[in-house]
């Protein structure tokens, strides 16, 4: 692998110095003879500009209430995690992590359609907390610092050059372009802290045990008090008794920086831009962050007048330092150690756990990245044609170890290698005929191939001779045969070949229409539904010269379009119909490929059954909106749009006769509604100005459709119900305590009291609310309640002007958001999950902190068998609404000192930054906008970093 990339290096080098031989003063630019296709555009720029001064390595982290109608969700504040864009919101069901992946935009850099990690890695691990691999975000690999503008695309003419694959929005990236002439010197740099938190409420045995005590008082019996935790029985045990100060060895103040320099130059013949970077990311628990090295090349040649070649590469080396917490430990091995004692409170004790950790284990995390493109484009009088080669190639790796001494006296090792290569050949025509009067017609067809090739290979063991051998070595003694090494490896292949044509016309620059048709096949679908036909439409209007309002407006356009996407699966499961898998297992060992040692195979039972006539299923959209320019003093544009998701594949339960668990249909489909809206102005002269800007996003969804015309469907975890929002929560609606026997309600039909699933409620349970009257208290008494999705989202951002200083602040807010509070449920869920002897009985440092306003919550009996304390209820349910002040930025533009001149320095500007200042919540969370992909926060959402840094921007 290493030897690979030593190699694009070496030719990467050797293109470079050819172009440096090629290169002259010269101050005459040269421009691609081929000019690009103007596409239509929406509301969807993003600052760049001010995303370079801020620290963030990865692209949804750095767009996060950049642009209007996109949403980022964030399960942690950890550098390098996985973060997901929405597009104007959620377009289909989230049941699984695995879920989100195919619902998430198509990233383009410079024409390269890029691979993302795959889902299909989570298939072979009985917990989805974390993807197996590095975990980390693709776009992490990609310097902000080598980008010239970022647009997302999501009006359905905006997206249909991208055919499928931009089904979800279009993220569309352009790299800072090569600068004939003389030659350039570009740098950018910063450096700063990341702050750890210091108002963190932590606690210890002694608040724990307070915690517990009316419990035990008011219902436990003398066998259950008997029980008693040991670590919480003696008050003398300074392990757990001592000062609570865990935080101080947990948390970290750490330094970070970014480091970026590029230079181009050239001449009307060859020019190119090298750009090379380093990125540190610190995140606030220990150890953790990101360190990424990149290079990018931009190298453009004219060998003839009408002919241009261009070529770019950008290569990413990214190693992430990632979190200890023990679940994704546990996850990793699925092998649970004793629970019975957890993590000390105490900043001693805790220090030599972790010394142990640092000593003996280690965890590496690389990923390798190369996206290039070559393209050679020609022009002839009213026809240019241009052919294009492009690669992206990513590879993800974790070596992992931990030893004996803090693992039961059992070592784990296990190493992951995923690699995802995508090639494409495209080729397009366009064609301007000489019209007249006004008239400007532009005529494309393009043509196209894409394969997709991915694959990993995952080996684990146990149980190794010494904790000194922390290698899986092949051939060893304890080997496959006798159960300690386990391998897993899959394989994908996916071809796309795609036609389209196109038509862009305009009169008088007045009115404007585009039209365009895709057909393309893919080769996940089943024999007879591999083709699907994409129609689009596109216009626009000026209303500004058409209706003479030049004095006042200077711009207005009303613009609408309509189209429809296919939406490709991201796996070729459903393209087989029928299969049989590895399905052996058992409770806690689900994914064995043997019976009795022998290999097998069986029918998915526990996935579902896949049968034949699985069809493409499609987005259909439609919006209208405008852009508005009064004087020079507002811009203002809004889109409104509705958008149906249709014949999506979902879960079906089946008779359990059958064996399987659900079976896959067509037949679900969402509708999105919303409104999206830009506002910006300026006030002020030329000393002074200040330059608002509001971004508002209004979304609404709905489950027009379920399969078999089915009412309801309960899932995978999740219940769906038509006419009921995707994302809402499914729950039992608390109405208090019963206080006696006596005040459970009784049937009067049959003299029994009240039931919830056939157990008889008593003092001290949950006083549910049985909503069909018929005195059991189960499933069809559940409401919808909340949303993880914001109804309304959006940023006020504001721009002060004085001479050369500028402050910006960037202030972020949703409205109408909820999640459940799984991480208090679970803190009063403490006499189940102390002798559960699962994942849910593992306790983190984190543990040791203070339940938020608990005074609220009521005392129900935690040993009942009705579970009273868990967490689909109302009870959690909590309302995360926000205002954030998400970053200051202060800057002086250094150009007119006396020596910056003297030096012939083209621009200089010193900045500094502060992020993450303050949050504004009804949430008592950890924070509003940290939950899993189900809208449930666990407390495992490492808090955003509040953080400073200073930096500068040179331009020679």
């Amino acid at each position: 692998m290493y030897q690979n990339v030593s190699r694009l290096f070496i030719v990467l080098a050797m293109i470079l110095c050819m172009g440096r031989i090629a290169a002259q003063d010269s101050s005459a630019v040269q421009r691609d003879t081929v000019p690009e296709i103007v596409r239509p555009q929406g509301i969807g720029q993003a600052p760049v500009a001010i995303m370079k001064q801020l620290p963030g390595s990865s692209l949804p982290v750095l767009l996060d209430a950049k642009v209007a109608g996109v949403t980022t969700l964030r399960k942690s504040g950890e550098p390098g995690i996985p973060s997901w864009l929405l597009v104007r919101g959620l377009h289909a069901p989230v049941a699984r992590q695995s879920d989100i992946y195919a619902i998430t935009p198509l990233y383009v850099v410079d024409g390269v359609p890029l691979i993302q990690n795959h889902a299909f890695a989570f298939g072979v691990k009985q917990y989805d907390y974390e993807r197996i691999g590095s975990e980390t975000d693709i776009t992490t690999a990609l310097n902000i610092s080598d980008i010239e503008s970022i647009e997302i695309l999501k009006d359905p003419a905006a997206i249909a050059p991208y055919g499928v694959q931009g089904v979800d929005g279009v993220v569309l990236i352009r790299s800072r372009r090569p600068t004939p002439g003389k030659y350039r010197i570009n740098v950018n740099l910063h450096g700063g802290f990341v702050l750890r938190p210091y108002d963190l409420k932590t606690a210890n045995g002694r608040y724990e045990r307070d915690f517990r005590k009316p419990f035990y008082d008011a219902y436990a019996t003398p066998q259950q008090a008997a029980a008693f935790p040991a670590y919480l029985a003696d008050s003398s045990n300074a392990v757990y008794y001592g000062p609570a100060n865990w935080d101080a060895v947990f948390y970290q103040n750490a330094w970070q920086h970014s480091v970026n320099a590029a230079i181009s130059g050239g001449t009307e013949r060859a020019y190119f831009r090298l750009g090379l970077g380093n990125v540190r990311e610190s995140g606030i628990m220990r150890n953790t962050g990101v360190d990424r090295y990149n290079v990018a090349a931009n190298i453009g040649m004219v060998p003839f007048d009408d002919l241009t070649i261009t070529t770019q590469i950008q290569l990413g080396l990214t190693d992430r330092s990632r979190n200890t917490f023990l679940r994704e430990r546990f996850a990793e091995q699925e092998y649970l150690p004793t629970l019975g004692a957890p993590l000390s409170p105490n900043k001693d004790y805790l220090s030599n756990y972790y010394a142990l950790l640092d000593r003996w284990s280690f965890d590496k995390n690389q990923d390798h990245f190369l996206a290039g493109m070559i393209k050679a484009a020609y022009q002839l009088k009213n026809w240019d044609l241009s052919s294009s080669f492009l690669m992206n190639y990513h590879d993800n790796n974790r070596d992992l170890f931990f030893p004996t001494t803090v693992n039961d006296g059992n070592n784990f090792a296990s190493y992951f290698i995923g690699l995802d290569k995508r090639s494409a050949w495209k080729n397009e025509i366009s064609y301007r005929p000489n019209l007249g009067g006004g008239m400007v017609l532009q005529l494309t067809g393009t043509a196209g191939a894409q394969w997709d090739r991915r694959k990993y290979d995952y080996i684990k063991g146990y149980r190794g001779g010494s904790d000194f051998v922390k290698i899986i070595a092949g051939g060893s003694t304890p080997s496959f045969q006798d159960g300690t090494i386990f391998a897993f490896k899959d394989y994908l292949n996916h071809n796309l070949v795609s036609f389209s044509g196109s038509a862009r016309f305009t009169l008088k620059n007045r009115y404007e229409v585009t039209a365009g048709v895709n057909r393309e096949g893919s080769s996940y679908f089943q024999n007879g539904y591999w083709w699907f036909t994409s129609p689009s439409l596109g216009l626009a209007w000026d209303l500004r010269d058409e209706l003479g309002l030049e004095p006042v407006f200077s711009r207005l356009k009303i613009k609408a379009g309509m189209g429809r996407t296919g939406r490709v699966f991201d796996n070729d499961s459903y393209g087989y119909g029928p299969v049989y898998t590895v399905d052996n297992g058992y409770n806690g060992a689900p994914f064995l490929p043997s019976y009795g040692s022998m290999p097998t195979l069986t029918l998915p039972f526990n996935r579902g059954y896949t049968g034949w006539g699985i069809e493409w299923s499609y987005a259909g959209q439609a919006t209208i909106g405008f852009e508005m320019g009064i004087g020079e003093k507002w811009d203002i544009a809004a889109t409104y749009y509705i958008r149906n998701d249709k014949n999506m594949v979902a879960p079906v339960p089946v008779p359990t006769e059958y064996g399987f668990t659900k079976q896959y249909k067509n037949g679900l489909a969402v509708k999105n509604t919303g409104l999206e809206a830009s506002i910006g102005s300026h006030f002020g002269n030329s000393s002074f100005r200040w330059s608002p800007g509001l971004l508002l996003h209004w979304n609404d969804n709905r489950i027009t459709a379920l399969p078999d015309g089915l009412n309801s469907i309960t899932a995978d975890g999740r219940h769906l119900q038509k006419d009921q929002r995707i994302d809402a929560y499914w729950l039992l609606q608390n109405e208090g305590v019963y206080e006696s026997d006596a005040a459970v309600p009784v049937n009067p039909a049959t003299s029994q009291p009240l039931t919830y699933y056939g157990i008889t409620v008593k003092k001290g349970d949950p006083r549910w609310k049985d909503v069909n009257g018929d005195f059991i208290v189960d499933d069809n008494d559940r409401v919808f309640r909340g949303n993880m999705y914001p109804k309304i989202s959006g940023a006020f951002n504001q721009s002060f002007n004085y001479k050369n200083w500028e402050l910006d602040l960037l202030t972020a807010f949703a409205w109408g958001k909820y999640l459940v509070n799984e991480a208090v449920a679970n803190r009063f869920d403490f006499a189940n999950r102390e002798v559960s002897g699962s994942m849910s009985g593992v306790k983190e440092v984190t543990f040791w902190t203070q339940i938020p306003d608990r005074e609220k919550y009521p005392l129900y009996n935690p040993w009942s068998l009705v579970q009273p304390y868990q967490r689909d209820q109302t009870l959690f349910l909590e309302k995360a609404d926000f205002l954030k002040l998400k970053s200051v930025l202060l800057s002086y533009n250094l150009k007119d000192l006396a020596w910056v001149k003297k030096a012939k320095i083209t621009s200089m500007k010193a900045y500094i930054t502060a992020n993450n200042l303050f949050t504004v919540t009804p949430y008592t969370g950890r924070d509003p906008e940290l939950s899993n992909y189900m809208g449930y926060d666990d407390g495992y959402g490492v808090p955003f970093a509040r953080s400073f840094s200073v930096g500068l921007q040179l331009d020679l």
